[in-house]
């Protein structure tokens, strides 16, 4: 009887283990990190980066007239991250209401290997009567490291997703992911188009 016992506690230790192998291989692991061999070269169907380009966008909030002036600028910045040298591409975006510049935002954006764009940076400068009051909200993937670098931006270990290159209804993203604020971009439909004045 005991060589039975043995035999029958073996086989469930066994099984046990096996068990045990098989969660672990269903568990989820670290999510992959993009790579970027051309990061400047941005020609995402729905964010394409050409340099020198400019979006005007006029509208109203709350009854005030509103503009944005969204500059493709020619100009790039490197940052380390991952133990590489990731060249990023810089988006200025200059937000008016009521005639009145209210912000100024300068995203740094470079594309990976699957045609997904990530945000690397981004200095966000509030002002009012056209004079700069602060830099709330700005942050930057490892920290402040230039010299237009607002010192207490927030440090963030990992580019978040600007634009993914494929959208299905559901999935859910975030641009900017700081300590103070989170913004959660969910895609409810695909494939509509809208006409705006």
């Amino acid at each position: 009887g005991d060589s039975m016992n043995a035999s029958a506690r073996l086989r469930a230790a066994g099984s046990l283990a096996l068990c045990a192998l098989a969660l672990l291989a269903m568990a989820p692991g670290e999510p992959e990190l993009p790579a970027f061999s051309n990061p400047t070269v941005i020609d995402n169907p729905y964010a394409p980066f050409q340099p020198n380009a400019v979006k005007v966008f006029r509208g109203r909030t709350d009854g005030a007239r509103t503009a944005g002036v969204h500059t493709h600028t020619a100009e790039s910045r490197d940052f380390l991250w991952n133990g590489q040298l990731v060249t990023c591409c810089l988006l200025e975006e200059r937000e008016f209401e009521g005639g009145e510049l209210v912000e100024i935002s300068r995203s740094y954006l470079a594309q990976a290997d699957d045609g997904a764009v990530y945000m690397f940076a981004e200095i966000s400068q509030q002002c009012e009567e056209g004079v700069s009051v602060g830099f709330e909200g700005s942050w930057v993937v490892g920290g402040p490291s230039a010299p237009e670098d607002p010192p207490d931006a927030f440090a963030v270990e990992n580019p978040p997703m600007f634009m993914p290159v494929n959208l299905e209804v559901g999935d859910e993203f975030v641009p900017e992911d700081t300590d103070d604020e989170d913004e959660v971009i969910i895609i409810l439909q695909v494939g509509d188009t809208i006409r705006v004045p």
